[in-house]
């Protein structure tokens, strides 16, 4: 028993350091191929399911892909993963709560990922931290390419708790 369990904790691990490795690596072609979206809506999904889940190797492997991304993008460390603990528990908590889960909302939940990340950083802006990021029409396709691989993983983790 106790070494099935280990047997399993070093699978999660694995799993989540290969997360980390591909997210890094999309990072990196992210600053060089910029139609690519930077897949934080995505990683918002899913620390949403594995927070909910309790799992705490996974949402710790998507917190080091948040500072991963905001080390290679020159930002504040901790504001992303603050911003998704902000939403998390202020927005589609309440959210949930009001209306339900559904798999929907995950257009939803990444717009208001996208603007509460921006307003933030504008804030960071005006205080004179000196930051280069601005909003771009290119977010648009990111926040359609990101919703639509949201709805991807929905429905696959629907299959997948069907299957089990």
């Amino acid at each position: 028993m106790i070494q099935e369990m280990k047997h399993n904790t070093y699978k999660q691990i694995a799993k989540v350091a290969l997360l980390c490795f591909v997210f890094f690596i999309w990072t990196m072609c992210n600053r060089i191929f910029l139609f690519l979206p930077p897949m934080i809506g995505l990683l918002f999904i899913i620390f949403m399911d594995v927070y909910q889940r309790k799992n705490l190797i996974a949402t710790i492997g998507i917190l080091i892909c948040l500072v991963i991304f905001e080390a290679q993008n020159q930002l504040p460390l901790g504001i992303l993963p603050l911003v998704f603990l902000i939403v998390r528990y202020i927005i589609t908590e309440k959210f949930n709560l009001i209306f339900g889960h559904n798999a929907l909302f995950v257009f939803w939940y990444v717009g208001v990922l996208y603007l509460s990340y921006f307003f933030v950083m504008y804030i960071f802006e005006m205080f004179g931290f000196g930051l280069e990021f601005k909003m771009h029409s290119i977010f648009i396709v990111y926040f359609v390419c990101e919703s639509c691989l949201g709805l991807v993983y929905e429905k696959l983790k629907k299959i997948a708790n069907e299957k089990y």
